[in-house]
């Protein structure tokens, strides 16, 4: 899912994705603050591009949140019960 942190319907895109098991927080320092919001007040960025950051679901991503034992992880992983929001998705 892309969401939009600046669209002001510019020609340049400068879009954050996540790496694996990473997400919107990736994105943010010691001090609280996003790293796109703090480019967005550039100058140069507000004048000439848009920003996103794009989140996708990654099974690993709820691992640790959601699995007490290694063993519930490896049934997890060969569950066919996933729902349809929470699937991983193809590079394409």
């Amino acid at each position: 899912m892309i969401n939009f942190v600046k669209e002001d319907n510019h020609n340049n895109l400068v879009l954050f994705i996540h790496g694996f098991t990473g997400g919107k927080d990736t994105w943010r320092n010691s001090s609280n603050e996003y790293f796109f919001d703090i480019l967005a007040c550039e100058d140069i960025v507000e004048k000439n591009c848009d920003i996103a950051y794009f989140e996708y679901f990654s099974k690993l991503t709820d691992f640790y949140a959601t699995t007490k034992s290694n063993l519930g992880y490896l049934k997890s992983l060969f569950s066919k019960n996933i729902n349809k929001s929470k699937q991983n998705n193809s590079v394409e």
